[in-house]
């Protein structure tokens, strides 16, 4: 018998949040309540719940499952469930975002797709995956696309400006995180995918830990090793307020760069498959 999919199941890890945030029951609601907006789904139900001598638990129950969340603000952090059997495209961006609704500065998302015979068996993205791919010949936005050819020099379909300043083998594939670019837009910057000129961006994976020598290794087979951070400059300050690309400077910010990498193996890169670091 085939195995049956049943729907996407998010684990979300926040760090970095305020105390006052993550023990503050009405806040939680809301920050729950919205993403569960977000995702288009309808509310059954949620109760939340403060804990003594602080801490919240809540659980926002919908039609298409749930979302329960436990908090230690003594800690900064905060722990999420999401099933859903719903549109999983828009559970991903939601959940994405409540690392910004709760004040996070880090997280983690990982990924299990629910049913029996299919997480152990079919299921290519528990933990990090690839959120999009993107393109250009030359200059920003780079557009989104399905999937890429990597090859040693770079991605086949894409192209560099100035090619003296970016691109080449150890800067063949740049990379940026999904989670980050939510707390710049919480910030107010303009940023999207893509406009700061990243190839791949990527849901779920440590970016603390993604540093110069560690090796991303994708479900499809591409390989890859950070070679080093981006250094930004003006051609993308249309993503920042006032123009501020420092925002994502290595030397100020270096848990929020863009990083640049070699390719150690070549193939195709598909949207939703899997990453890990080692």
């Amino acid at each position: 018998m085939t195995p049956s999919r049943l729907g996407i199941h998010l684990l979300l890890d926040v760090a970095g949040a305020p105390f006052a945030t993550l023990d503050d029951p009405a806040v939680v609601e809301a920050a729950l309540l919205s993403t569960v907006a977000e995702m288009g789904a309808q509310v059954l139900g949620s109760h939340v719940h403060r804990l003594s001598p602080q801490g919240i638990s809540g659980v926002v129950v919908i039609t298409e499952s749930h979302v329960t969340i436990h908090t230690w603000p003594e800690r900064g952090e905060a722990a999420v469930d999401l099933f859903t059997c719903g549109d999983a495209e828009r559970a991903r961006s939601a959940i994405a975002a409540l690392t910004s609704r709760l004040g996070g500065t880090r997280s983690n998302v990982r990924e299990l797709t629910r049913g029996v015979g299919v997480a152990e068996d079919a299921s290519p993205s528990i933990g990090a995956r690839v959120a999009s791919l993107h393109v250009s010949r030359g200059g920003v936005p780079k557009k989104p696309v399905e999937q890429v050819t990597v090859q040693t020099n770079g991605i086949l379909e894409d192209a560099q400006a100035h090619r003296l300043i970016h691109g080449g083998v150890n800067r063949a594939v740049s990379l940026f995180s999904v989670e980050v670019i939510e707390r710049l837009r919480a910030e107010g910057h303009p940023i999207a995918p893509g406009t700061t000129g990243e190839n791949v961006t990527v849901a779920g994976l440590d970016w603390v830990a993604a540093k110069p020598g560690r090796r991303l290794r994708f479900d499809g087979g591409v390989e890859l090793e950070i070679m080093s951070f981006c250094n930004p400059c003006k051609v993308i300050a249309g993503s920042f307020l006032e123009g501020g690309f420092v925002r994502i400077d290595p030397r100020e910010h270096p848990d929020e760069s863009r990083i640049a990498c070699r390719v150690l193996v070549e193939g195709v890169l598909t949207r939703d498959e899997g990453v890990r670091l080692v």
